[in-house]
């Protein structure tokens, strides 16, 4: 018969025993595919005929529609302790690590582009992120980017098409939209699209809108709960991702409020709330106060390495460099939102004096030029956003239950926000956050680090990590800079612990010293952990005399993780900030470089064996073996840096046909570990898979 519209109800299907979708973080992202098949079905007179036996895979359909789903059971709850959302995947807890998306290009033309969106988002799961958020102040993706998240297992919080920026907060008015009937159909279209897809968790109203009585309008928010509840009852609402401290309801918003977007000390991200401030009894004050247990925006500068930044500036802009605490802007460096690299530890402080800044590139000393600026950068991202997701992971169920990195990428050449740039390179940014929640291993279980503000030693387990597991820990410092640098100034092992996955445990008297020998110091700080299946284990001192305690009486050990920071005196802290610059008076003291023997090859041939089993890589990735041999004929003769560290690793695959080119990066690849030390005579391992759209075929 002729209508516009057939409703058809299908009978219910059992699936037996049925494989879950998770998060990457937690399990695998099983997914299931469903087909759906319209054919025409002759009628004899005004009866259907019942015989459906000639319906065979062979005819022509008129229509057909096959899409990939995945079962989960996902629960959103108010944790009252903590004051915020907690979520649990299929009655497990996950704490959200993860970053705010914007688009992929400013003019959309990688709009459905699925090569692009894998790429973008396999960088996300590399540096072990498990959320993405699309801001309500740009656009909603295609189904090829949510297509990519099912498979990769990154769950997706998605904004609707609002923001305080122009909804009436800031700016705009509270009446926008002015079409409610256009924009509810526009709503309604996005979730019947999206429903299938298992990653897309949450839905909220908009960016920042307050308050929530008035946006969004009534009509909308009412329109919206009704549609989002007949379409797709499963995918969470919240009204705003961030309202206001004084009338926070975590029911109805992510955050009381979100920020900071600049740079921090790296110790005071171990406060609550890092960098916020409100307005208090007249006056600035910190943010210490309150609960912040999702924290949806916290963000930070963005520089990329000195071959994407020439990609965008000419070379006479480029070199131009801004000068100490973000004096003399270029107008090139300004317009692609130079957001400024100096942190104040008091910005509110009336008395100016009383503020504490610090330049986080020239605290490494004034660079001579603008490869050192840049490699001075990516070494301040790392240590940045290292300790940013450190903190808040010591903290998980404690304080925190998500922090999202406002923003992890970029539609264009930006200086402001993004862990890799809009060319796909990664940064500084990108390997501090895999430091801190992935590791070296790229499956780290048990990752041991030191919190910078008091200077203790804690274990972080994964939600894949063993129960009762038993733990050492080391921590070794080794002088850094100057001629005796590699020189070993502690060595020390701490009790054994037992630990439980998916927590956070502190080793108890664990409080490591400053050992630097004089003013100016720099000492590399090496925090190791080793699981170990004795259960006969009484002392975890032999992991103290070497990393690799194959000779001790300990049996069936791993190491598990290791982390380094490099540091120096911090026993005046309030008074005296972080001093690196004998870094980087050592980086351009080429008398005391180390040379590395390099071994590499793709894991997929035969001859490479032996390489990638040592190095750990999968057949896809090519294997690095990196080893600082300094031969002992070399060192008797050497009266400075007999015992040199190779400082700061920072690996780049490249064509070899495309030296002419500018750039001739792989583009994208994911690397396993970088910005990392190498001891005298010591092994590290790298793993590099280009990633989709990398012509690695060339």
């Amino acid at each position: 018969r002729d209508t516009a519209n057939v409703s058809v109800n299908f009978p219910m299907k059992n699936i037996s025993n049925v494989q879950l979708w998770y998060p990457h973080t937690h399990g695998k992202p099983s997914l299931y595919r469903a087909t759906f098949r319209i054919q025409t079905i002759p009628c004899n007179g005004t009866s259907l005929v019942q015989d459906l036996s000639h319906l065979t895979s062979s005819n022509v359909y008129e229509d057909e529609v096959s899409f990939r789903f995945g079962i989960r059971k996902v629960d959103f709850s108010v944790n009252t302790s903590l004051g915020g959302l907690q979520l649990k995947i299929n009655d497990e807890k996950v704490f959200l690590q993860g970053g705010n998306w914007v688009a992929t290009d400013q003019l959309m033309r990688f709009a459905g582009d699925r090569t692009r969106y894998a790429a973008e988002v396999g960088l996300h799961k590399a540096m072990g992120l498990n959320m993405i958020r699309i801001w309500g102040g740009g656009i909603m993706e295609r189904p090829e980017f949510f297509d990519v998240c099912d498979g990769m297992g990154m769950l997706v919080l998605s904004d609707l098409w609002m923001s305080g920026d122009n909804n009436g907060r800031w700016a705009g008015s509270y009446t926008s939209p002015l079409n409610h009937t256009l924009y509810l159909a526009a709503v309604k279209d996005t979730f019947l699209l999206f429903r299938n897809h298992p990653s897309l968790i949450m839905y909220s109203g908009g960016n920042e809108l307050y308050p929530t009585s008035k946006s969004p309008p009534t009509g909308i928010l009412k329109g919206i709960k009704t549609l989002l509840n007949n379409i797709a009852p499963d995918t969470f609402f919240v009204v705003s991702t961030m309202t206001n401290a004084t009338h926070f309801n975590p029911a109805k918003s992510l955050a009381p409020k979100d920020g900071p977007y600049g740079m921090l000390e790296e110790a005071l991200f171990y406060e609550r709330n890092p960098g916020l401030w409100d307005w208090q009894n007249y006056k600035h004050a910190r943010f210490n106060y309150s609960k912040v247990a999702f924290q949806p925006e916290i963000g930070s500068i963005s520089l990329p390495v000195l071959a994407s930044l020439l990609r965008f500036m000419t070379h006479e802009s480029a070199k131009d460099i801004p000068g100490y605490e973000d004096s003399n802007i270029h107008h090139v460096w300004d317009y692609h939102n130079y957001l400024g690299l100096t942190s104040h530890r008091l910005p509110y402080a009336e008395d100016a004096s009383l503020d504490t800044k610090v330049d986080h590139i020239y605290q490494y000393g004034s660079p001579s030029n603008i490869s050192e600026y840049c490699f001075r950068a990516q070494l301040a991202q790392f240590t940045q956003f290292r300790s940013m997701f450190e903190s808040f992971k010591l903290r998980k169920w404690i304080w925190y239950t998500a922090v999202l990195f406002w923003k992890s990428q970029s539609p264009w050449p930006s200086l402001r926000g993004g862990l890799y740039d809009w060319y796909l390179g990664v940064t500084g940014g990108y390997y501090g956050v895999r430091a801190a929640l992935v590791g070296n291993s790229g499956v780290e279980r048990f990752h041991g680090q030191l919190n910078l503000a008091d200077h203790t030693v804690a274990i972080v387990t994964s939600p894949q990590a063993l129960d009762s597991i038993n733990i050492c820990t080391t921590v070794k410092a080794y002088l850094l800079a100057g001629c005796e640098t590699g020189r070993r100034l502690l060595s020390r092992a701490f009790d054994k612990v037992s630990v439980t996955a998916n927590s956070a445990t502190n080793i108890p008297h664990s409080e490591i010293p400053w050992v630097g020998m004089a003013h100016g110091d720099v000492v590399l700080y090496r925090v190791e952990t080793f699981s170990v299946e004795d259960e006969k284990l009484i002392s975890c001192k032999s992991f103290a005399s070497t990393s690799d305690p194959t000779n001790s009486s300990v049996i069936g050990y791993e190491r598990a993780s290791i982390a380094e920071y490099w540091l120096s005196d911090w026993t005046n802290f309030s008074s005296q900030p972080q001093n690196l610059s004998a870094l980087g008076e050592w980086r351009e003291n080429t008398a005391l470089h180390v040379s590395l023997h390099v071994n590499a090859g793709w894991c997929n041939c035969s001859e490479n064996q032996d390489l990638c089993q040592r190095t750990g890589c999968s057949t896809s990735d090519i294997g690095v073996q990196l080893v600082n041999s300094i031969k002992e004929s070399q060192t008797s003769k050497k009266t400075c840096g007999a015992n040199a560290i190779a400082f700061a690793v920072f690996a780049e695959l490249h064509f070899s046909g495309k030296s002419t080119q500018k750039d001739s990066r792989v583009l994208p690849a994911v690397y396993s570990d970088g910005l990392f030390s190498i001891l005298k005579n010591e092994e590290r391992s790298i793993c590099i898979s280009p990633g989709p759209g990398s012509d690695i075929s060339d």
